[in-house]
């Protein structure tokens, strides 16, 4: 039996258990959905930080004491010198006058020339001292980067959480499908039907409740992001499209929960394909 005929059938198959296919595809649209938000929100972030950082002054480098005892340490003058005199560094502020010892300078702010990468110069003036702390506006970014991160990765675990569960919806629904379906597999194997296409029956149906729960998923998640203008608003983020689905990210959700529901449907496919036919055809 052709590969694409199988396909076909097992889509016939779902249509005759409506109900049955509809109620198992949300449950593993519920984690689709979740998950696609949360990468969605993980886009949206990341633009905006982007835009901020394109809206800073990427060629400015702070210098300060490293924090001992509550109190900010002293720049040492050495260290100070050494700034003013690289060649990348085109001028320096600092905060001197600011303590009872005129002398001391806790912070110091470096103008970087232009064209010349900030974080090269911050390579060079972290080893000058262990006892300064650079900063510039790309730790900044990897800081957002990183809460963003985490923030993702929590939401996309409960997401992962209900498609676990679902996981267990679609060996049940199969394993019901087998039982309720013993004759027809009995039929199929006495006119011919290999096992390997009986395996391929119930698994390829489990790929199209796969598909379409993530599908489902994925046009929820979609019609979400038209409240962005709202959360915009809610947020004062001037019309920052905070949630921005990737397709390609939704395609790849998509093709994953196919696979992961194939390998739910693995061993009720398994046991139809192992039906004695002439014993099936004697079941009530």
């Amino acid at each position: 039996m052709k590969r694409l005929d199988i396909i076909r059938r097992a889509y016939r198959n779902l249509r005759q258990s409506k109900a049955r296919t509809i109620l198992t595809a949300l449950a593993i649209a519920v984690g689709a959905t979740t998950i696609c938000l949360a990468l969605a929100a993980g886009n949206g972030g990341r633009d905006y930080i982007e835009g901020m950082v394109s809206d800073v002054n990427t060629q400015e480098l702070t210098v300060y004491g490293e924090i001992e005892n509550g109190d900010m340490a002293v720049i040492s003058p050495e260290v100070e010198a050494r700034i003013r005199a690289l060649p990348e560094v085109e001028s320096i502020e600092t905060d001197a006058g600011q303590y009872e010892d005129k002398a001391e300078v806790r912070y110091i702010t470096a103008k970087v020339r232009e064209g010349v990468d900030t974080r090269e110069v911050q390579s060079k003036v972290d080893d000058f001292s262990d006892k300064i702390v650079t900063n510039s506006v790309y730790d900044t970014r990897k800081s957002l980067f990183e809460a963003i991160n985490v923030a993702q990765w929590g939401l996309i675990g409960f997401g992962a959480l209900a498609i676990l569960a679902s996981v267990f919806g679609i060996i049940n629904t199969q394993y019901i499908s087998v039982l309720e379906r013993t004759r027809e597999v009995g039929l199929m194997k006495a006119l011919g039907m290999r096992r390997k296409d009986i395996a391929r029956l119930f698994r390829y149906e489990s790929a199209w409740i796969g598909f379409l729960g993530g599908a489902i998923g994925v046009i929820v998640a979609c019609l979400i992001t038209l409240l962005n203008p709202l959360i915009s608003d809610f947020l004062n983020l001037n019309g920052v499209q905070i949630l921005r689905i990737d397709f390609v990210q939704a395609l790849i959700l998509i093709l994953g929960l196919m696979i992961v529901a194939v390998l739910s449907g693995w061993f009720p496919a398994q046991k139809a394909a192992k039906l004695d036919p002439i014993e099936a055809l004697r079941t009530e």
